[in-house]
Protein backbone atom coordinates (compact mmCIF):
# COMPACT_ATOMS: atom_id res chain seq x y z
CA UNK A 1 0.00 0.00 0.00
CA UNK A 2 1.28 3.49 -0.79
CA UNK A 3 -0.06 6.36 1.34
CA UNK A 4 -1.17 9.47 -0.49
CA UNK A 5 -2.20 12.73 1.15
CA UNK A 6 -5.84 13.23 0.29
CA UNK A 7 -9.32 13.41 1.68
CA UNK A 8 -11.70 10.45 1.73
CA UNK A 9 -12.10 8.78 -1.69
CA UNK A 10 -13.77 11.10 -4.18
CA UNK A 11 -16.68 10.03 -6.35
CA UNK A 12 -14.19 9.74 -9.22
CA UNK A 13 -12.10 7.25 -7.25
CA UNK A 14 -15.17 5.24 -6.35
CA UNK A 15 -16.27 5.25 -9.98
CA UNK A 16 -12.84 4.07 -11.08
CA UNK A 17 -12.98 1.21 -8.60
CA UNK A 18 -16.34 0.09 -9.91
CA UNK A 19 -15.07 0.25 -13.48
CA UNK A 20 -12.11 -1.91 -12.54
CA UNK A 21 -14.48 -4.53 -11.13
CA UNK A 22 -16.80 -4.47 -14.16
CA UNK A 23 -14.09 -4.54 -16.87
CA UNK A 24 -11.29 -6.59 -15.35
CA UNK A 25 -12.96 -9.20 -13.12
CA UNK A 26 -14.18 -11.43 -15.94
CA UNK A 27 -15.66 -10.75 -19.33
CA UNK A 28 -18.92 -12.44 -18.41
CA UNK A 29 -19.46 -10.32 -15.34
CA UNK A 30 -18.53 -7.11 -17.15
CA UNK A 31 -21.18 -7.81 -19.77
CA UNK A 32 -23.77 -8.34 -17.08
CA UNK A 33 -22.73 -5.22 -15.23
CA UNK A 34 -23.30 -3.14 -18.31
CA UNK A 35 -26.72 -4.67 -18.96
CA UNK A 36 -28.42 -4.73 -15.59
CA UNK A 37 -29.10 -1.78 -13.31
CA UNK A 38 -28.35 -2.85 -9.71
CA UNK A 39 -31.58 -1.63 -8.13
CA UNK A 40 -33.87 -3.33 -10.65
CA UNK A 41 -33.97 -6.71 -8.85
CA UNK A 42 -34.05 -7.94 -5.22
CA UNK A 43 -30.87 -7.71 -3.11
CA UNK A 44 -28.20 -10.30 -3.84
CA UNK A 45 -30.42 -12.72 -5.84
CA UNK A 46 -31.40 -13.04 -9.47
CA UNK A 47 -33.40 -14.83 -12.16
CA UNK A 48 -36.63 -15.31 -10.20
CA UNK A 49 -39.83 -14.65 -12.18
CA UNK A 50 -41.95 -12.10 -10.27
CA UNK A 51 -45.57 -12.93 -9.56
CA UNK A 52 -48.37 -10.45 -10.06
CA UNK A 53 -48.48 -7.50 -7.69
CA UNK A 54 -51.07 -7.55 -4.86
CA UNK A 55 -54.50 -6.60 -6.15
CA UNK A 56 -55.76 -5.04 -2.92
CA UNK A 57 -53.61 -2.26 -1.49
CA UNK A 58 -54.96 -2.62 2.05
CA UNK A 59 -53.59 -6.19 2.18
CA UNK A 60 -50.12 -4.71 2.68
CA UNK A 61 -51.15 -3.71 6.20
CA UNK A 62 -50.62 -5.89 9.24
CA UNK A 63 -53.56 -7.09 11.30
CA UNK A 64 -52.92 -4.20 13.70
CA UNK A 65 -53.35 -1.71 10.84
CA UNK A 66 -49.63 -0.86 10.50
CA UNK A 67 -47.80 -1.20 7.19
CA UNK A 68 -46.27 -4.69 6.94
CA UNK A 69 -42.61 -5.61 6.67
CA UNK A 70 -41.68 -7.42 3.46
CA UNK A 71 -39.69 -10.49 2.48
CA UNK A 72 -38.27 -10.24 -1.06
CA UNK A 73 -37.35 -13.63 -2.49
CA UNK A 74 -34.57 -14.47 -4.89
CA UNK A 75 -33.57 -17.51 -6.91
CA UNK A 76 -33.47 -19.95 -4.00
CA UNK A 77 -37.14 -19.61 -3.02
CA UNK A 78 -38.48 -22.57 -1.04
CA UNK A 79 -36.65 -25.68 0.03
CA UNK A 80 -33.22 -24.98 -1.50
CA UNK A 81 -31.41 -23.49 1.49
CA UNK A 82 -30.44 -25.60 4.48
CA UNK A 83 -30.28 -24.41 8.07
CA UNK A 84 -32.33 -23.77 11.20
CA UNK A 85 -33.55 -20.38 9.99
CA UNK A 86 -35.08 -17.51 11.96
CA UNK A 87 -38.63 -16.97 13.06
CA UNK A 88 -40.54 -14.10 11.45
CA UNK A 89 -40.06 -11.92 14.53
CA UNK A 90 -36.32 -12.72 14.64
CA UNK A 91 -35.96 -11.94 10.93
CA UNK A 92 -37.64 -8.55 11.37
CA UNK A 93 -35.44 -7.80 14.39
CA UNK A 94 -32.28 -8.87 12.51
CA UNK A 95 -32.88 -6.80 9.38
CA UNK A 96 -31.09 -5.55 7.44
CA UNK A 97 -28.33 -8.19 7.34
CA UNK A 98 -28.69 -9.36 3.75
CA UNK A 99 -30.65 -12.49 2.78
CA UNK A 100 -32.05 -14.59 5.64
CA UNK A 101 -33.61 -18.04 5.94
CA UNK A 102 -37.00 -17.47 7.59
CA UNK A 103 -39.40 -20.08 9.06
CA UNK A 104 -43.17 -19.73 9.13
CA UNK A 105 -46.54 -20.63 7.68
CA UNK A 106 -47.15 -19.62 4.09
CA UNK A 107 -50.56 -18.13 3.28
CA UNK A 108 -51.97 -16.89 -0.04
CA UNK A 109 -55.15 -14.90 0.49
CA UNK A 110 -58.08 -14.75 -1.90
CA UNK A 111 -56.83 -11.37 -3.19
CA UNK A 112 -53.56 -12.97 -4.35
CA UNK A 113 -51.24 -11.53 -1.70
CA UNK A 114 -48.79 -13.99 -0.15
CA UNK A 115 -47.71 -13.83 3.49
CA UNK A 116 -45.22 -15.61 5.70
CA UNK A 117 -46.84 -15.85 9.13
CA UNK A 118 -45.24 -16.59 12.47
CA UNK A 119 -48.60 -17.98 13.59
CA UNK A 120 -51.87 -18.70 11.79
CA UNK A 121 -55.09 -17.52 13.39
CA UNK A 122 -57.69 -20.23 14.03
CA UNK A 123 -60.35 -18.53 11.89
CA UNK A 124 -61.79 -20.30 8.84
CA UNK A 125 -60.11 -19.58 6.52
CA UNK A 126 -57.07 -18.68 8.64
CA UNK A 127 -55.25 -15.38 8.63
CA UNK A 128 -51.81 -14.26 9.81
CA UNK A 129 -51.23 -13.13 13.34
CA UNK A 130 -48.64 -10.40 13.83
CA UNK A 131 -45.73 -10.36 13.20
CA UNK A 132 -45.90 -11.34 9.55
CA UNK A 133 -44.10 -10.64 6.28
CA UNK A 134 -45.58 -9.68 2.92
CA UNK A 135 -43.84 -11.99 0.42
CA UNK A 136 -42.63 -10.31 -2.75
CA UNK A 137 -41.13 -11.64 -6.00
CA UNK A 138 -42.97 -14.98 -5.76
CA UNK A 139 -42.08 -17.20 -8.75
CA UNK A 140 -45.04 -17.81 -11.03
CA UNK A 141 -43.91 -21.42 -11.58
CA UNK A 142 -43.53 -22.27 -7.87
CA UNK A 143 -45.82 -25.20 -7.03
CA UNK A 144 -45.78 -24.85 -3.24
CA UNK A 145 -49.21 -23.20 -3.19
CA UNK A 146 -50.52 -25.24 -6.14
CA UNK A 147 -49.75 -28.90 -5.46
CA UNK A 148 -47.22 -28.67 -2.60
CA UNK A 149 -46.97 -31.09 0.32
CA UNK A 150 -49.21 -30.07 3.22
CA UNK A 151 -51.30 -27.68 1.11
CA UNK A 152 -54.72 -26.61 2.50
CA UNK A 153 -57.41 -24.81 0.44
CA UNK A 154 -60.54 -23.04 1.70
CA UNK A 155 -62.65 -20.18 0.26
CA UNK A 156 -59.91 -19.06 -2.11
CA UNK A 157 -57.22 -19.16 0.60
CA UNK A 158 -54.24 -21.52 0.28
CA UNK A 159 -51.74 -22.25 3.03
CA UNK A 160 -48.87 -24.53 4.05
CA UNK A 161 -48.07 -24.62 7.75
CA UNK A 162 -44.32 -25.19 7.75
CA UNK A 163 -42.00 -23.65 5.14
CA UNK A 164 -38.66 -21.87 4.94
CA UNK A 165 -38.12 -18.89 2.63
CA UNK A 166 -34.78 -17.30 1.75
CA UNK A 167 -34.81 -13.58 1.03
CA UNK A 168 -34.24 -10.02 2.18
CA UNK A 169 -36.41 -8.58 4.96
CA UNK A 170 -37.16 -4.88 4.72
CA UNK A 171 -38.62 -2.45 7.21
CA UNK A 172 -42.35 -1.68 7.21
CA UNK A 173 -41.55 1.84 6.01
CA UNK A 174 -40.35 0.34 2.73
CA UNK A 175 -43.90 -0.78 1.82
CA UNK A 176 -46.32 1.91 0.67
CA UNK A 177 -49.80 0.79 1.74
CA UNK A 178 -51.41 3.49 -0.39
CA UNK A 179 -49.71 2.40 -3.60
CA UNK A 180 -51.96 1.25 -6.41
CA UNK A 181 -51.45 -2.18 -8.01
CA UNK A 182 -50.02 -0.51 -11.11
CA UNK A 183 -47.41 1.40 -9.10
CA UNK A 184 -46.53 -1.74 -7.10
CA UNK A 185 -45.97 -3.89 -10.17
CA UNK A 186 -42.40 -4.52 -11.34
CA UNK A 187 -41.34 -2.10 -14.06
CA UNK A 188 -39.68 -3.19 -17.28
CA UNK A 189 -37.62 -0.01 -17.23
CA UNK A 190 -34.48 -0.33 -15.03
CA UNK A 191 -34.27 2.09 -12.15
CA UNK A 192 -31.44 4.56 -12.00
CA UNK A 193 -28.68 3.22 -9.73
CA UNK A 194 -27.84 5.23 -6.65
CA UNK A 195 -24.16 5.87 -6.08
CA UNK A 196 -22.90 4.54 -2.76
CA UNK A 197 -21.20 7.15 -0.61
CA UNK A 198 -19.23 5.64 2.30
CA UNK A 199 -19.08 7.48 5.62
CA UNK A 200 -16.16 9.81 6.26
CA UNK A 201 -13.44 8.33 8.45
CA UNK A 202 -13.37 9.63 12.02
CA UNK A 203 -10.43 11.68 13.25
CA UNK A 204 -7.73 11.44 14.42
CA UNK A 205 -6.11 9.06 11.96
CA UNK A 206 -4.66 5.80 13.31
CA UNK A 207 -1.07 6.07 14.46
CA UNK A 208 -0.09 2.83 12.68
CA UNK A 209 -0.20 2.12 8.96
CA UNK A 210 -3.42 0.56 7.72
CA UNK A 211 -3.24 -3.17 6.96
CA UNK A 212 -5.67 -4.44 4.36
CA UNK A 213 -7.77 -7.16 6.05
CA UNK A 214 -7.87 -10.69 4.66
CA UNK A 215 -11.33 -12.21 4.32
CA UNK A 216 -12.12 -15.77 5.48
CA UNK A 217 -14.47 -17.53 3.04
CA UNK A 218 -16.37 -20.69 3.99
CA UNK A 219 -19.46 -22.73 3.08
CA UNK A 220 -21.72 -23.53 6.02
CA UNK A 221 -19.74 -24.95 8.93
CA UNK A 222 -16.90 -26.10 6.67
CA UNK A 223 -13.29 -25.05 6.91
CA UNK A 224 -12.52 -21.55 5.70
CA UNK A 225 -9.89 -20.25 3.30
CA UNK A 226 -8.19 -16.85 3.27
CA UNK A 227 -9.15 -14.58 0.40
CA UNK A 228 -6.70 -11.78 -0.23
CA UNK A 229 -8.02 -8.64 -2.01
CA UNK A 230 -6.37 -7.94 -5.35
CA UNK A 231 -7.30 -4.23 -5.37
CA UNK A 232 -8.15 -1.91 -2.51
CA UNK A 233 -8.64 1.69 -1.51
CA UNK A 234 -8.41 2.60 2.18
CA UNK A 235 -8.79 6.08 3.64
CA UNK A 236 -8.30 7.78 6.96
CA UNK A 237 -9.27 11.38 7.64
CA UNK A 238 -5.85 12.51 6.36
CA UNK A 239 -4.60 9.89 3.87
CA UNK A 240 -5.77 7.59 1.09
CA UNK A 241 -3.87 4.42 0.12
CA UNK A 242 -4.55 2.61 -3.16
CA UNK A 243 -3.31 -0.85 -4.15
CA UNK A 244 -3.96 -2.07 -7.69
CA UNK A 245 -3.69 -5.66 -8.84
CA UNK A 246 -4.83 -8.06 -11.53
CA UNK A 247 -7.82 -10.33 -10.80
CA UNK A 248 -6.53 -13.90 -10.70
CA UNK A 249 -8.66 -17.03 -10.32
CA UNK A 250 -7.52 -18.91 -7.19
CA UNK A 251 -6.14 -22.39 -7.76
CA UNK A 252 -8.07 -23.71 -4.76
CA UNK A 253 -11.69 -23.10 -3.92
CA UNK A 254 -14.66 -24.23 -1.88
CA UNK A 255 -17.14 -27.06 -2.47
CA UNK A 256 -20.82 -26.13 -2.12
CA UNK A 257 -24.24 -27.64 -2.67
CA UNK A 258 -27.08 -25.84 -4.50
CA UNK A 259 -28.91 -23.36 -2.29
CA UNK A 260 -26.15 -22.97 0.29
CA UNK A 261 -24.46 -19.68 1.08
CA UNK A 262 -20.91 -18.39 0.88
CA UNK A 263 -19.91 -16.80 4.20
CA UNK A 264 -17.30 -14.04 4.13
CA UNK A 265 -15.95 -13.13 7.56
CA UNK A 266 -13.75 -10.15 8.39
CA UNK A 267 -11.02 -10.29 11.01
CA UNK A 268 -11.47 -8.66 14.39
CA UNK A 269 -11.58 -4.88 14.16
CA UNK A 270 -13.45 -4.68 10.85
CA UNK A 271 -17.12 -4.53 9.82
CA UNK A 272 -19.05 -4.53 6.54
CA UNK A 273 -20.80 -1.47 5.09
CA UNK A 274 -21.93 -2.90 1.74
CA UNK A 275 -21.23 -5.62 -0.81
CA UNK A 276 -21.98 -6.28 -4.48
CA UNK A 277 -20.65 -8.39 -7.32
CA UNK A 278 -21.51 -11.32 -9.54
CA UNK A 279 -20.58 -14.83 -10.55
CA UNK A 280 -19.80 -16.70 -13.73
CA UNK A 281 -18.52 -20.12 -14.78
CA UNK A 282 -14.79 -20.66 -14.95
CA UNK A 283 -15.35 -21.83 -18.54
CA UNK A 284 -18.13 -20.17 -20.53
CA UNK A 285 -19.89 -16.84 -20.92
CA UNK A 286 -22.93 -17.07 -18.61
CA UNK A 287 -23.04 -14.60 -15.77
CA UNK A 288 -25.19 -13.55 -12.83
CA UNK A 289 -25.06 -10.04 -11.35
CA UNK A 290 -25.90 -9.53 -7.68
CA UNK A 291 -27.67 -6.38 -6.63
CA UNK A 292 -25.76 -4.31 -4.04
CA UNK A 293 -26.64 -5.04 -0.41
CA UNK A 294 -26.15 -2.34 2.22
CA UNK A 295 -25.41 -3.53 5.76
CA UNK A 296 -25.98 -0.51 8.03
CA UNK A 297 -25.84 -2.71 11.14
CA UNK A 298 -22.17 -3.31 10.27
CA UNK A 299 -21.90 -7.10 10.67
CA UNK A 300 -18.55 -8.89 10.84
CA UNK A 301 -19.70 -11.48 8.28
CA UNK A 302 -22.05 -11.64 5.31
CA UNK A 303 -23.82 -14.52 3.51
CA UNK A 304 -23.69 -14.52 -0.29
CA UNK A 305 -25.73 -17.05 -2.34
CA UNK A 306 -23.57 -19.56 -4.18
CA UNK A 307 -23.97 -19.78 -7.97
CA UNK A 308 -27.14 -21.57 -9.10
CA UNK A 309 -25.30 -23.40 -11.89
CA UNK A 310 -23.47 -26.67 -11.17
CA UNK A 311 -19.74 -26.90 -11.72
CA UNK A 312 -16.77 -24.64 -11.23
CA UNK A 313 -17.56 -20.92 -10.86
CA UNK A 314 -15.85 -17.74 -9.81
CA UNK A 315 -17.55 -15.24 -7.53
CA UNK A 316 -16.22 -11.68 -7.74
CA UNK A 317 -17.20 -9.22 -5.04
CA UNK A 318 -16.59 -5.60 -4.15
CA UNK A 319 -16.63 -5.14 -0.37
CA UNK A 320 -16.92 -1.84 1.51
CA UNK A 321 -15.62 -2.08 5.06
CA UNK A 322 -14.99 0.13 8.08
CA UNK A 323 -12.82 -0.28 11.15
CA UNK A 324 -14.65 -0.72 14.44
CA UNK A 325 -13.32 2.63 15.65
CA UNK A 326 -14.61 4.19 12.37
CA UNK A 327 -11.21 5.75 11.64
CA UNK A 328 -10.56 3.72 8.46
CA UNK A 329 -12.97 3.23 5.55
CA UNK A 330 -12.08 0.95 2.68
CA UNK A 331 -13.17 -0.77 -0.50
CA UNK A 332 -11.63 -4.00 -1.80
CA UNK A 333 -12.17 -6.52 -4.59
CA UNK A 334 -11.92 -10.28 -4.10
CA UNK A 335 -12.45 -13.47 -6.10
CA UNK A 336 -13.63 -16.76 -4.61
CA UNK A 337 -13.66 -20.05 -6.54
CA UNK A 338 -16.63 -22.33 -5.81
CA UNK A 339 -17.48 -25.78 -7.15
CA UNK A 340 -21.22 -26.48 -6.88
CA UNK A 341 -22.09 -30.18 -6.80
Amino acid sequence: MRPREDSVPSRAVTTRRLLVVCFTLIAAISAACGAVAPSAVPSGLQNRTPSAAPTVASSASSSSGDVAATLTLGTTGIGNVDGPGNSVSEAIANRPVGPQLVNGSLLRKADGTIWLCELLLTSAPPDCADPRLLVQNWASDDQTLVTGVGLHILDGFRWVEHVQLFGVVRAPEATDASASPASSAPSDAPAEPTAFVPPSPACPSPSAAVTVPSVIASIGAGAGIFVRPYTSTFATCTTTAVADGVPTLPANGLIAHPGTALTLALPSGWRYLRWEGGDGPVVGDAANVMVPVDTPERPQWIAVPVPIRPGDSRVGLTLWVISTDARVVGQMDVIVRINVR
